[in-house]
């Protein structure tokens, strides 16, 4: 609503045959004095209709906990029955919203079990025929699906006990102190890996087997399979 509209919406003079006084004449524009207040600047006042067509004395009665506003006050105050509010339509947001059952989940934990059951008999048969390393590798991915399997935990530690055993044979006496026999320009084409080169780079004649697997920073059963391998290339001796 503009203000010129609450501005004429005020009671116009009474006519003078009305007040008893038939020689004056009704005002008119013209005759308003200079100075005196200009009808379109009049403000509305606080009972005229707002922006959204309703008096804001029933914006301010809703707020007190009075009569209900009208639908469209009602959806700006956010009580109406869309999801922001509450109501119908935001129950049925929720509950396409809410998270879903894990079936799948459920169903998948026989598949593994059964993954699992099937690694362990790979693992025994290859026990049963010396393949350790073999065996071992098995073994790791039982436990990267069942951690706490005793059963994996107890060929884990006698693969690797066994490993250990055949690798350190291929050495000799542990305190003997290795030396490099090969050249430093052919050690380049054997492609060793970082960990081979490190293990290669603390033997120096004067450091014993024993001091490497202390030195090398790594498992017992990986040290004594890098030496071995060294061993075994003619890179040591």
């Amino acid at each position: 609503t503009e203000p010129w509209d609450a501005a004429f919406a005020r009671e116009p003079p009474r006519p003078a045959a009305e007040s008893g006084d038939s020689d004056v004449a009704p005002p008119s524009m013209e005759s308003q004095p200079a100075g005196g207040p200009d009808p379109w600047a009049t403000e509305p006042s606080w009972g005229a209709p707002d922006a959204w067509g309703a008096p804001d004395a029933a914006v301010d009665a809703a707020a007190e906990g009075g009569a209900p506003p009208a639908p469209g006050l009602a959806l700006l105050a956010g009580e109406g029955d869309g999801p922001p509010g509450g109501g119908p339509g935001a129950g049925a947001l929720d509950a396409a919203t809410a998270p879903a059952s894990e079936p799948a989940s459920e169903a998948a934990k026989p598949q593994e079990n059964d993954e699992v059951a099937n690694l362990l008999k790979g693992a025994r048969e290859l026990f049963e025929l010396a393949d350790f390393s073999g065996s071992l590798e098995l073994i790791e991915k039982v436990l990267e699906l069942d951690p706490d399997n005793e059963e994996a935990h107890d060929y884990l530690r006698r693969n690797e006990e066994t490993l250990v055993q055949m690798y350190e044979s291929k050495l000799g006496p542990l305190d003997h102190c290795p030396r490099v026999v090969l050249a430093p320009d052919e050690i380049v084409w054997l492609n060793l890996d970082h960990r081979a080169g490190f293990v290669l780079a603390q033997i120096d004649g004067e450091v014993s087997y024993e001091d490497i697997f202390a030195l090398s920073g790594m498992s017992r059963l990986d040290t004594s399979r890098i030496l071995a391998q060294l061993v075994e290339e003619k890179v040591i001796e």
